[in-house]
C-alpha cells in the first residue's frame, strides 16, 4: 500500500484508486457505495452523553464499523477519546486517521498517532470572520496560514508546523485565549 495526498491535501491508498476517491466523489465521477467497504473503517463517536452523539444510527445502517465513548458511560465506552483511541492504537493497525474536535482532544490524538506513525488530517476550528483570507482573523501564529484558506484540514505534518495548536486559539476580538 502507499499512501499519498491529492493537490487538495486528502490522503489516499494510491494502490487502491489511480485517482483521489475523495476528490472524485466531489466531481460526481465515483459512487462510494461501489468502491469503498465502510466496514473496513473505525469510526470513533464521542460525546459527553448518549443523546448528542451525532450520524452514528445512519452509519450503523450502512455498514460503518463505529466505536462510541462519552464521558459518562451512557453508551459505548465510558472515558475519554484518546483512551479509546490508545486502545484501538495497541490492538489494531492503521495508516490514516481523520480528526475533529475539541482541540485538546486533538492534540491528545496528534501524540498518540505520532507515537505510532500513522499520518492524519485534523480539522483545526478557528475564528472566522471574512472567510476570504482578507481580514487575517484565522491566521495561525508563526506560519501566517488563514484557516478559512490553507485550511481549515491540515496533515500531520503541517500541524507539526502550527506553534499554537493545543495552546491557545484567539477569540473574536483577536485576543489570545488558552485552551
Amino acid at each position: 500500500m502507499a499512501v499519498v495526498q491529492c493537490e487538495q491535501r486528502h490522503y489516499y491508498d494510491n494502490a487502491k484508486d489511480t485517482v483521489c476517491p475523495y476528490c472524485a466523489k466531489q466531481n460526481g465521477s465515483l459512487d462510494f457505495s461501489e468502491t469503498d467497504d465502510l466496514r473496513e473503517r473505525k469510526t470513533v463517536f464521542l460525546d459527553n452523553i448518549k443523546n448528542e452523539l451525532l450520524f452514528e444510527e445512519r452509519l450503523s445502517k450502512i455498514g460503518a464499523n463505529i466505536f462510541t465513548c462519552t464521558d459518562d458511560g451512557t453508551c459505548g465506552y465510558k472515558g475519554f477519546a484518546t483512551n479509546l483511541t490508545d486502545d484501538l492504537l495497541k490492538t489494531n493497525s492503521y495508516n490514516m486517521a481523520v480528526v475533529c474536535g475539541p482541540e485538546l482532544m486533538m492534540e491528545g490524538i496528534y501524540n498518540l498517532l505520532e507515537d505510532y506513525k500513522i499520518p492524519a488530517q485534523y480539522s483545526m476550528e478557528r475564528y472566522m470572520k471574512c472567510a476570504m483570507g482578507l481580514c487575517g482573523q484565522c491566521c495561525l501564529d508563526n506560519t501566517g496560514w488563514r484557516t478559512c484558506i490553507e485550511g481549515p484540514i491540515f496533515s500531520s505534518k503541517n500541524l507539526k508546523k502550527i506553534k499554537e495548536f493545543g495552546k491557545y486559539h484567539r477569540d473574536s476580538s483577536g485576543t489570545k485565549k488558552t485552551l
